[in-house]
């Protein structure tokens, strides 16, 4: 049964997966994680990208869910960087921005 479905769940059964939240707000993450925790995934933490270019191959997560905008390495490079390992360029990677006005652009590079 996928994770997102909770019809007949076995609420003592292990977490299926394991996602890697990478953000630099600890509200976001928290957010994030607590969604995601309640249709019974694993979550783990990184508050900024350099972070997770060490956790991540450490870790091996199923899924990174990636902010686009933090502070020193943004989430498109750490993504370039997590595709240019043959160890880490399978791992899917989900990427999301909060933002707080509907005009603020995101440019992809």
């Amino acid at each position: 049964m996928p994770p997102g479905n909770n019809k007949g769940h076995d609420s003592t059964a292990e977490p299926a997966s394991t996602v890697l939240i990478v953000d630099d707000d600890p509200s976001h993450r928290q957010l994030r994680a607590t969604t995601l925790e309640r249709v019974r995934f694993r979550t783990m933490e990184a508050g900024a990208a350099e972070t997770a270019l060490v956790l991540v191959p450490e870790s091996d997560p199923d899924v990174i869910v990636m902010d686009v905008r933090m502070p020193g390495m943004d989430g498109l490079e750490c993504s370039r960087r997590l595709r240019a390992s043959d160890a880490t360029a399978c791992i899917p990677i989900i990427m999301a921005t909060f933002t707080t006005r509907a005009d603020t652009p995101i440019h992809a590079t």
